[in-house]
């Protein structure tokens, strides 16, 4: 196959070099209503992935006419979700000059140290490699941008294209980018690991400020959502409002959820059924420790270890005044002198609250009852020091899951 010329656009940046400057400005500007998924398809399968490395993603509902506004994948780590969406990336640029837009939740993630681990997969396999036909075998991180590269045997760099195929941004930089950053071709996005150990205030908001940003007002999309950490009252299922249709998914099942708004939300929680991933359970994991279900899979949600109310401990209710509201949730936080253990809360699920509630939120503050955070009283420090001392004791898991989530959020609030 003869060398093609090294083509420049507008900015004297490199286009891609397999195809015509006619090429580029038609096909490498086809909306994604124009996309040829047997095209797509074709590509993936010349890549001949073996199982484990990547995950097959077109059973997924990604053509235009089938679309949705955005694709959460829930599983363990280890299962290949963002080397499989990354290399479908990689595709779309190949074929339409799609530049993949990756998103953090914070700019630490980005750094060159962090990042390099994004693409190991991808070039320990030699996909780079197959995808541009030999021309590039590496790829290089640098400014917030992948670029394609080829190295010699040693490792050293001798060329580099400055066409990036991805560029990566943090939710929390949100702020800069709405007035400075352009992506006209950034047709697919990914949210990697969007449910992380904590959840700063308005998170949601600006993500969806970003992918303002990224979008404009181009329509199809393809927003990638993808976790490793199964957690139900993840902020982000109550600020898409699928709350109530996510705590109903079983492993190995999808759906797709619709908003009160109409918007349209494909969720996957994967359970791979792996017989190598079995016998390494049984050889290393083999224990009955829920903790350990975002390492094994065993379990359908990550659950936390707590303690249960001790139903053989006669206690006396003193309060049950006390609420935490967390979106839509709603925990009762009872207050009872135990013979056992002195003061201790036991805390269990509630529909409502009543005239005379204490409810602490990280929400709107609707009226004199609500408290942000953790209060302000003497009360709301006594309660809220039990828990620093573990007597806080829960009906269920999920009661315990609830709380460390409001704690996290509130870390850093005074």
């Amino acid at each position: 196959m003869p060398r093609k010329r090294i083509l420049k656009d507008e900015h004297g940046e490199d286009l891609f070099e397999f195809e015509s400057a006619e090429w580029y400005a038609v096909k490498g500007k086809l909306p994604p209503e124009k996309w040829n998924w047997k095209d797509i398809k074709k590509e993936w399968n010349k890549l001949k992935m073996p199982k484990g490395v990547a995950y097959d993603l077109f059973h997924i509902p990604l053509k235009y006419n089938k679309r949705c506004g955005y694709y959460m994948l829930l599983s363990k780590r280890g299962v290949g979700k963002t080397t499989s969406v990354m290399l479908l990336g990689l595709i779309l640029f190949k074929l339409y000059g799609v530049q993949i837009q990756y998103i953090r939740q914070n700019v630490d993630m980005l750094k060159p140290k962090f990042a390099q681990e994004l693409m190991s997969t991808i070039l320990s396999c030699g996909y780079i490699k197959i995808l541009t036909e030999g021309r590039w075998n590496y790829a290089y991180y640098y400014a917030n941008k992948w670029v394609f590269a080829k190295v010699d045997e040693d490792g050293h760099i001798i060329e580099k294209t400055n066409l990036h195929f991805c560029y990566t941004l943090s939710i929390d930089q949100s702020f800069t980018y709405k007035s400075n950053y352009n992506a006209p071709y950034g047709n697919f996005t990914v949210f990697d690991e969007f449910i992380g150990k904590r959840y700063t205030a308005n998170e949601f908001v600006y993500y969806l400020d970003i992918l303002s940003t990224i979008i404009r007002k181009r329509s199809g999309v393809i927003n990638f959502m993808l976790s490793n950490n199964i957690d139900e009252f993840s902020e982000y299922f109550e600020e898409f409002e699928i709350y109530d249709q996510i705590r109903e998914m079983k492993a190995g099942e999808c759906n797709i959820a619709t908003t009160p708004g109409g918007t349209r939300i494909y969720v996957e929680k994967i359970n791979i059924h792996d017989k190598n991933a079995a016998r390494l359970n049984m050889e290393y994991f083999g224990f009955k420790n829920p903790r350990l279900y975002a390492i094994t899979g065993a379990g359908e949600w990550n659950v936390a270890l707590c303690k249960h109310y001790d139903l053989e401990d006669e206690t006396e209710l003193i309060d049950r005044t006390h609420y935490i509201k967390m979106g839509y949730n709603l925990v009762n936080i009872e207050l009872h002198r135990s013979g056992k253990y002195g003061y201790i809360c036991r805390i269990h699920k509630a529909t409502r609250v009543h005239d005379d509630s204490v409810i602490y939120t990280m929400d709107m503050v609707e009226d004199k009852r609500y408290r942000k955070g953790k209060g302000y009283s003497r009360v709301d420090a006594f309660i809220w020091g039990l828990l620093r001392q573990d007597r806080w004791h829960y009906a269920t898991n999920s009661q315990k899951n609830f709380v460390d989530k409001y704690v996290s959020i509130c870390y850093g609030f005074k």
